[in-house]
């Protein structure tokens, strides 16, 4: 989930919760807990992007992506 505008907060099983804003990428691993909503003060835009395949599932593999990274700094 990459949020372009606002902020909000994140948390699952592996990160406690943190603060996530324009610029970030969320990552979600099936079958684990998360949440993440919104600040009422400011809102947010999101934008949603799946991923499944041999590829990505090298990546997680090699650990940069893994549910213990799940917030990334991408930028605008």
């Amino acid at each position: 989930v990459y949020i372009t505008k606002g902020r909000g907060l994140f948390s699952s099983d592996s990160t406690p919760e943190r603060q996530v804003c324009k610029g970030r990428l969320m990552v979600l691993f099936p079958g684990q807990w998360h949440t993440y909503y919104p600040l009422r003060q400011t809102g947010w835009t999101e934008y949603y992007i799946g991923f499944e395949g041999p590829t990505i599932d090298a990546i997680v593999g090699d650990a940069f992506l893994s549910p213990e990274r799940q917030i990334l700094e991408v930028g605008i």
